[in-house]
């Protein structure tokens, strides 16, 4: 009996241990997709317009005579690697989110419905 109570002890400790693992696994996962999300956002609507309007300008000069080959291709260069930091951040939302299911069993299109707040809702909004 007393070796049946402190196996029952054990497992009650072990799966307190995993659920405790799963929860900070969870929660370093949501931040990282916060961070994504936050990335998306930044670039979309602050980084990437100016550097196609920056590019639209540089085309300008050059094909003016006023820039370099290299600096119109420095100018484009940015721009693409711009996007190409935004395809990286949407990659890394989609993988977290991937894994978020994987540990949760559901979509956050489920928990967010379930929950009524926005995933991407941070506490500084009103």
């Amino acid at each position: 009996m007393r070796s049946l109570r402190a196996s029952q002890s054990e497992l009650a400790t072990e799966s307190q241990a995993l659920v405790h693992k799963l929860n900070t696994q969870l929660y370093v996962l949501i931040e990282q997709m916060k961070h994504s999300q936050h990335v998306i956002h930044a670039v979309t609507e602050k980084v990437i317009p100016v550097l196609e309007q920056a590019f639209e300008q540089a085309e300008k000069a050059y094909k003016a005579g006023m820039y370099s080959y290299t600096e119109w291709m420095n100018t484009q260069q940015e721009l693409l690697n711009a996007q190409s930091g935004l395809i990286g951040a949407y990659q890394n939302a989609h993988l977290n989110n991937i894994e978020i299911e994987r540990l949760t069993g559901t979509s956050l299109f489920a928990i967010n419905k379930a929950s009524n707040v926005p995933f991407n809702k941070t506490s500084n909004e009103k």
